[in-house]
């Protein structure tokens, strides 16, 4: 679990004691399905609290974009009046390979091991859901095609607005915010663009090979003693 949740919305103006009792069961109810050895069943399984369809969206965005904050760090949920659990895309920074710290690796994967998705993982119908949702989106939106068009289209769109925000923070691309390890400099916003949609374009023909990889986190032989 995590080591803490915290309460953004309602703020603390609107937040009562019964509300955000109410909040905190909603999660424990969650969390027990999931953590239970009855997980993948109809009756008490996790699925009748989260939005599954949304959190196998999150799984494939966060992962097809290397964010290594995804589930540790700026991660969001939300839930409608008498709706499930979901999640929020959310702080993107260091995706696609801008960690400044460390280079980040083309191949692996790495949502499975992150709260939550680590037990997600271990059914079968949860990994399927991903892998088809990658299919069907690499022949439409996701296609390479796609992406180019897209990205030459926002970079028409924000016309001078470019401009306008490197006059304010065009000291990110000073020597002291330079990429660690030396040779990842990124100079200009051209090279900001240039890397990010070249390291999407490799990563999700990385995933092209690979996707099927996933349904080995929810074969039998490695999560015996996590189900009935």
């Amino acid at each position: 679990m995590f080591s803490q949740l915290e309460i953004k919305y309602p703020g603390t103006k609107m937040l009562n004691s019964d509300l955000a009792e109410s909040i905190s069961k909603d999660f424990s109810k969650f969390e027990k399905a999931l953590y239970s050895f009855d997980y993948d069943t109809k009756l008490y399984g996790y699925d009748n609290y989260i939005d599954i369809e949304n959190f196998a969206e999150y799984y494939l965005i966060n992962e097809i974009t290397q964010n290594l904050d995804a589930g540790r760090y700026s991660t969001y949920f939300y839930k409608d009046i008498r709706g499930k659990i979901k999640m929020s895309v959310w702080d993107f920074n260091n995706c696609c390979d801008n960690y400044i710290e460390d280079e980040q690796a083309l191949a692996g994967f790495f949502m499975h091991n992150r709260v939550w998705f680590f037990m997600l993982s271990k059914d079968e119908k949860f990994n399927d859901i991903v892998i088809e949702k990658y299919e069907d989106l690499r022949k439409s939106i996701l296609s390479d095609e796609s992406i180019t068009d897209y990205i030459t289209s926002v970079k028409e769109y924000l016309g001078c607005a470019i401009d306008r925000n490197f006059q304010v923070w065009g000291y990110t691309f000073e020597s002291e915010h330079d990429l660690l390890p030396e040779g990842r400099k990124i100079g200009s916003f051209e090279e900001a663009v240039e890397q990010y949609e070249s390291r999407l374009i490799k990563r999700l023909g990385w995933m092209d090979k690979y996707i099927h990889i996933l349904r080995s986190y929810s074969h039998e032989s490695v999560n015996k003693k996590f189900n009935h």
